[in-house]
């Protein structure tokens, strides 16, 4: 009988507390990391979560944090990624990110939170799954270890199961080459064919194998990715063809059956006996290469010519390396976007109202100074104060003014468009600022980009979040806390369709600008360099484009924003701003583009120098293709785009 009252208080704590270890405990969750396990450093890759809940339903947020950097050199980045999720009972779930790596040193942690409370968190261990090497990724079930053995050395060969695939474009950041059957399209989900297309249209290489069944050939989501025309088998013994193409025919113990396809506007790569084997047919900046037999079945699998294949296929036609993009330098273009703060100015009113209170108080204080002619040491310091006093007071006005903004932005989106492609490659860097110390909340109207924090040179680096990328419903949103008269730049790779075309000609001194399609995508304040010298060009606006360009003298003085433009603008600019108080950010924007157009160009100029086949143009597009949201802002000034485009010359 003693022991009853602890008898008691035991059955008390497991009552108490024994649900929440039993729900903790009914929760697990694995990983799939990168390509079956394997991921390159310094790139974007998939990561999926795989929960399983056996308990009562959760309503939580599931958490990812990737860590990276050095305790040596105390330069530690901690990330997260977050997604809200529902497992109702007895349920699976497969949480999809896609995430960047920079470091194997740190372990990978995930949690699932629900509230304030834990309900399962794990590690895993990086060391053993990271690569230099790019990827070919072959997505299929199951692929054998010999079929995989084949690929080059310079090359990391994985298998992925479709499921497994990247649900965004940039998933695909280290992909130098996909390879998949026709029929695996079909195991896609509709987040992970939107970004294969979209992959492929920046520059990805996708390999299609045709096997035996024709009717996947057929179905609307193969036809939107690659229409064709399917005129049934050709039965073969032996293709020759391949021979020429990497050094060794292609033979079947038996007959084997090819299928005969017609693709518009496809190169054909190698055919045999006027049968297609080998086609290839270009997708905005990437390509689709299609097999027309089965890679995964005989004779192909059994082919001793397979390594010479697909070393012939990745030496031809994988991703090349990306070429170096002039671009403004960051130390440049952060501090000029920290300079040019959209920011409310306090109003001509406000401000004339405070100088003549001023004013009228010195008067009268002049006037006493004068009739007490025994007391002037005593008024002398009464007017010190006065003007101390007045001073702090318009100091904390302005500063109250700014404050009122309590967050505002501003950006730069750098597009470049290589010769003959109508992608262009874009760079987005974003400034973000508090007058007050706040947390903030950013949207990007539905899309989703790979979005890194960016650090000026020598400035502090904290061992916290920097912000955190929400996955929602509605898209990419990125939340976080500044502190008080603080700022934070974020970098995203935002690849924009521009379909404009054009070409150069030389005209003595002086080039021939021709180009179409220029009336949605106008282009105003446009240079040329070609050859070492630059060209002027003006605003470019119009179905049909037909300019002759003037050379010009370049050098550290030249202004690169039309001179009347500049003043009508900055005139009504300062003006308005004055008056009302609000942000008119006009001033601004010129300002910034004439500093960074000066910088850009004498980079431009020395890149393209010794090219004689091409010539770059540089100018300025109203278009806002990313459109950052800050919930709840009060100023921001409209993003500028500024074009590079290569244009060959005739």
């Amino acid at each position: 009988m003693t022991h009853r009252p602890t008898s008691l208080l035991a059955l008390l704590f497991l009552l108490l507390f024994a649900p929440f270890s039993a729900f903790a405990a009914t929760v697990s969750l694995d990983i799939e990391l990168g390509f079956y396990g394997h991921f390159q450093l310094h790139s974007w890759t998939p990561l999926t979560v795989l929960l399983e809940n056996r308990g009562r339903a959760i309503n939580g947020t599931l958490e990812v944090i990737v860590t990276s950097g050095s305790e040596l050199l105390g330069d530690i980045q901690t990330m997260m990624y977050a997604m809200d999720v529902e497992l109702p009972y007895n349920a699976r779930k497969a949480a999809a990110f896609t995430m960047r790596f920079d470091s194997f040193t740190h372990p990978l942690r995930i949690r699932l939170r629900q509230g304030e409370e834990t309900l399962v968190e794990q590690t895993f261990n990086l060391r053993d799954g990271y690569t230099t090497k790019p990827f070919v990724v072959v997505a299929d079930e199951k692929v054998s270890p010999d079929a995989l053995a084949t690929f080059p050395d310079a090359v990391f060969s994985s298998n992925v199961r479709p499921r497994f695939l990247p649900d965004t474009w940039y998933g695909y950041d280290s992909v130098m080459l996909l390879i998949m059957n026709a029929d695996m399209l079909s195991a896609l989900n509709d987040h992970q064919f939107k970004a294969l297309t979209a992959w492929l249209t920046q520059g990805g290489t996708l390999l299609i194998t045709s096997g035996m069944n024709y009717g996947v050939l057929s179905e609307s989501r193969f036809k939107e990715l690659l229409p064709l025309q399917v005129l049934g088998s050709t039965p073969f013994q032996k293709i020759q063809a391949f021979q020429d193409f990497c050094g060794a025919a292609l033979r079947g113990e038996s007959p084997f059956l090819v299928t005969n396809v017609r693709i518009s506007q496809a190169e054909t790569v190698i055919a045999e006996q006027q049968t297609p084997i080998l086609l290839k047919k270009s997708v905005g900046n990437g390509q689709i290469i299609f097999l027309t037999l089965d890679a995964q079945s005989p004779p192909f699998s059994r082919w001793p010519g397979r390594a010479a294949f697909w070393q012939k296929m990745i030496e031809t036609y994988a991703l090349p390396e990306k070429a170096a993009i002039p671009r403004i330098d960051r130390e440049h273009l952060l501090a000029a976007l920290f300079v040019h703060i959209p920011a409310r100015l306090p109003t001509v009113s406000r401000m004339l109202a405070l100088f003549i209170c001023y004013l009228l108080v010195m008067k009268w204080l002049f006037w006493l100074f004068s009739k007490q002619a025994g007391r002037r040491i005593w008024f002398a310091l009464a007017i010190l104060l006065i003007i101390s006093i007045s001073a702090y007071a318009s100091y904390s006005f302005a500063v109250k003014m700014l404050a009122d903004n309590r967050q505002t932005w501003n950006g730069l989106l750098h597009l470049h468009l290589p010769q003959q492609r109508q992608v262009a490659s874009g760079e987005y860097v974003l400034g973000l600022y508090a007058m007050q110390a706040a947390p903030y909340t950013l949207d990007f109207a539905g899309q989703s980009y790979p979005l890194t924090a960016l650090f000026p040179k020598n400035a502090p680096r904290q061992a916290t979040f920097p912000f955190r990328l929400y996955e929602t419903p509605s898209g990419q949103q990125v939340s976080g806390e500044l502190e008080k008269w603080s700022q934070v730049f974020f970098s995203l790779n935002a690849p924009v369709e521009l379909p404009i075309s054009a070409h150069l000609s030389e005209n003595g001194d002086a080039l021939t600008f021709q180009g179409s399609q220029l009336t949605r995508h106008a282009i105003s304040s446009a240079y040329l360099t070609f050859g070492g010298n630059v060209y002027a060009v003006g605003d470019l606006s119009g179905e049909q484009v037909e300019r002759l360009c003037q050379k010009i003298t370049f050098d550290a003085t030249t202004d690169f924003m039309p001179e009347n433009a500049t003043s009508a603008v900055a005139k009504t600019s300062i003006f308005s701003r004055l008056i009302s108080g609000d942000n008119d950010s006009g001033v601004l924007q010129r300002d910034m583009q004439r500093e960074l157009a000066a910088k850009l160009m004498s980079r431009l100029r020395d890149a393209y120098r010794e090219r004689a086949d091409v010539a770059c143009l540089m100018g300025w597009m109203s278009e806002a293709f990313v459109e950052p949201k800050l919930q709840g802002e009060r100023a921001s000034a409209p993003s500028l785009t500024l074009l590079t485009w290569e244009i060959p010359i005739e």
